[in-house]
């Protein structure tokens, strides 16, 4: 019987960068200098995706608010 070349149980701590390209999952493992070297931009990366799950929020928010009738224009506002 051969022996896998990777151990079946590897012992962490891992740091898993996972992303998708072309609409597929790819994961690899970071060593602990690129995980140290790369924290703030994961960090900054997560920040930026809680900031856009706001701003879609508020703007599901704005379009789903039943809004008010046009309002009627005055003469000067026609001028």
């Amino acid at each position: 019987m051969r022996r896998s070349p990777r151990p079946r149980n590897l012992h962490g701590p891992y740091a898993p960068w996972t992303r998708k390209v072309d609409n597929k999952t790819v994961t690899r493992l970071l060593t602990p200098e690129e995980a140290a070297e790369y924290r703030p931009l994961f960090e900054s990366a997560k920040r930026l995706g809680r900031l856009l799950a706001d701003l879609q929020q508020l703007t599901m928010e704005m379009v789903d608010a039943p809004s008010s009738p046009p309002r009627r224009r005055s003469r000067a506002d026609r001028v």
